[in-house]
């Protein structure tokens, strides 16, 4: 099991004060589980959690280049 936590330093201002954290703080959590299995756990006001077959799926989805996400992988 791996735990990671993501960081958005450029998330725009259209996402509303409810959608995103500033940009210093971590937008979500993660685990992905030895069954490939990853779930994360958004730390924004909406707070909720989402489960997907696979760290690519979620990445897929969520990972937005544009936005400079930073994942920080714990050890």
């Amino acid at each position: 099991m791996r735990t990671f936590t993501v960081f958005r330093p450029n998330v725009p201002e259209t996402h509303g004060v409810d959608r995103a954290n500033e940009p210093d703080k971590p937008q979500f959590q993660g685990v992905v589980f030895d069954s490939g299995k990853c779930v994360i756990h958004w730390l924004t006001s909406s707070n909720s959690i989402a489960v997907f077959d696979s760290y690519d799926e979620m990445y897929r989805i969520h990972g937005h280049p544009e936005y400079g996400t930073i994942i920080k992988w714990d050890e």
